[in-house]
């Protein structure tokens, strides 16, 4: 499959309420989104595009999470471990959804914020598979707020 086409089908899911626990996504959804088929759940419902949930987390982890940095050390044996939670795990946490759901949000956000010219020298984008991210303790409050 075209890897353009296979992110517009990803983009063009459903999430329903009820696949998504957090309390602010969930009441959002309820009020504002379109009743229709969850692709997950595959019950009728309000439910919100998946490129919506994409839009909805990145807002949030703009404003509440940070990109971990690579370790700078290597002790001879191994690399130091990263802090944070990987990607996925983070946005499955964030908002409360399942683990397919966010691997399908992260694929929707790392098309959108991939750079080329950064990818051909190994460059990671926020929202690639290979960082972490993590909430700074001054942001601890509700990320989805």
């Amino acid at each position: 499959m075209d890897p353009v086409q296979e992110i517009d089908e990803l983009k063009a899911r459903r999430i329903c309420e009820g696949c998504v626990e957090e309390h602010y996504l969930r009441t959002e959804i309820r009020r504002d989104g379109r009743d229709d088929r969850c692709s997950y759940c595959d019950r009728r419902g309000k439910t919100y595009s998946m490129n919506k949930m994409a839009e909805r987390i990145e807002e949030a982890f703009s404003d509440h999470y940070l990109r971990t940095e690579e370790p700078d050390f290597w002790d001879g044996e191994r690399a130091g471990e990263r802090a944070g939670d990987p990607v996925i795990w983070a946005i499955a946490g964030a908002a409360h959804i399942s683990e397919q759901a966010a691997e399908d949000v992260q694929l929707i956000l790392e098309d959108k914020h991939d750079d080329f010219e950064s990818a051909q020298m190994g460059d990671e984008t926020e929202f690639s598979r290979g960082p972490t991210m993590k909430r700074p303790a001054q942001r601890a409050e509700a990320c989805l707020d």
